[in-house]
């Protein structure tokens, strides 16, 4: 079973939200895990146990002219969309976290 859950605090209001994503493949790799109950989106969640990684894909769904004209004016222009999440202290975060950020002689390692 997976259970993704978000919390994020706008309007001076906290707003929670948890979905079940279906998993469809888990195996030494990491986890591949899609939810489309969602009006208007679904989304992939990937989690690399390699890289230490997860990465989210936000797709919009292919809806009638009606449903597709809804979805734009409550949430605006839709388009796919992928957010990364990279483990704190990961071999790849601390490649990637600082550069061009601070000067290699001044990172504290």
């Amino acid at each position: 079973m997976c259970v993704e859950a978000t919390a994020e605090y706008y309007m001076s209001h906290p707003h929670i939200a948890v979905s079940y994503p279906e998993i469809v493949k888990w195996d030494k790799d990491g986890i591949v895990a899609t939810e489309s109950s969602g009006v208007c989106m679904s989304s992939t969640i990937i989690i690399n146990f390699a890289d230490q990684t997860i990465s989210v894909t936000y797709s919009p769904k292919v809806l009638a002219t009606e449903q597709r004209n809804a979805c734009s004016s409550l949430l605006g222009p839709q388009k796919s969309g992928t957010l990364l999440f990279v483990l704190k202290g990961s071999e790849r975060w601390e490649k990637e976290h600082w550069q061009g950020i601070i000067p290699e002689k001044q990172r504290v390692k």
